[in-house]
């Protein structure tokens, strides 16, 4: 079954290894393929201390590995590009604006010029446009901020509040005219963690005619160690669909295998990495979940979102 995964920090890990020249390849491709994962967000990643200059190069980086591989990907710039192919569909999106400080909606028109689809406003980090989920309670979007939200609007870029404390979500809520996504959040109701979404978020969200992805980290799958499996995984997907409709959810693993300093089976057990994400529909089966309803979750969800908003 075709899986559409809305965040992995592909962009981040292509510019830490552009020496070898095809990183996308070389690296990413063959895991995607054996997976079944035939969608792809690839996030370019800001912990807090990048300036702008260093956001472009990311974003260019980008770029230039997809048109490298065009043999094997498909950039997705419009819902025209959402076309039937062999070939992996890749969206650029971008987890953190830390380097917009400044010349705030220009910058985010440079995004959207050079392929940016979807973005997150704050990683973990406080910037000039608002707070990431561990930071101050008390504030929400800047001013400043504002104009990022409507910006994006106007430009038809996909607001991702996944990482955003819930002032910053609140006020993306109330301000945002277009529908929302949480690309890589679960159920806080399974798993007490403050990244994941509490059920008047999940509703708000949906509400909007947005999309949630369940995320395999551990550590927001759930608490008791036995747990943090595939299987739960599948039970987080379960409860969002019984609480707000099955077309709401969607996948967003987030897979860090990859990643220097993450590669330590951070993953839900039996789903580890991409290669693996076929795992994840056997377990939405054993859920309960209809064919037809895994294929919505792992594919035909994100795919309406974005016909729909892009």
């Amino acid at each position: 079954m075709k899986i559409f995964d809305m965040h992995t920090d592909i962009g981040t890990d292509c510019l830490e290894y552009k020496e070898l020249g095809n990183p996308l390849k070389i690296r990413h491709l063959d895991k995607q393929k054996a997976g079944g994962v035939r969608g792809l967000f690839s996030a370019c990643y800001y912990d807090g201390t990048q300036n702008w200059d260093q956001m472009k190069e990311m974003v260019l980086n980008m770029q230039e590995q997809i048109k490298m591989n065009s043999d094997e990907v498909h950039w997705v710039k419009s819902k025209e590009d959402l076309i039937e192919t062999d070939k992996l569909l890749d969206l650029i999106s971008v987890e953190g604006m830390c380097g917009i400080d400044t010349d705030f909606e220009n910058r985010i028109q440079w995004l959207y010029d050079n392929g940016v689809r979807v973005a997150i406003p704050a990683w973990n980090e406080s910037n000039a446009i608002c707070e990431g989920w561990n930071q101050n309670p008390s504030r929400g979007l800047t001013e400043d901020g504002k104009k990022v939200i409507k910006k994006m609007n106007e430009l038809n870029m996909i607001i991702d509040v996944s990482h955003l404390n819930e002032k910053s979500f609140w006020d993306i809520i109330s301000i945002s005219t277009k529908p929302i996504m949480a690309s890589h959040s679960n159920n806080r109701n399974v798993c007490n963690h403050g990244r994941n979404l509490t059920e008047q978020q999940i509703k708000a969200i949906a509400a909007k005619g947005g999309l949630i992805g369940v995320v395999s980290a551990k550590t927001m799958t759930h608490l008791d160690q036995d747990k943090k499996t595939v299987d739960m995984l599948a039970y987080q997907a379960k409860t969002i669909a019984d609480m707000v409709g099955i077309e709401h959810v969607a996948c967003g693993f987030d897979f860090m295998d990859y990643l220097d300093g993450w590669n330590d089976n951070r993953n839900v057990e039996g789903m580890p990495s991409a290669d693996k994400a076929q795992n994840f529909v056997a377990a939405l089966l054993r859920q309960g979940f209809s064919e037809e309803e895994a294929e919505m979750i792992c594919w035909k969800n994100t795919v309406n979102f974005l016909k729909n908003n892009l």
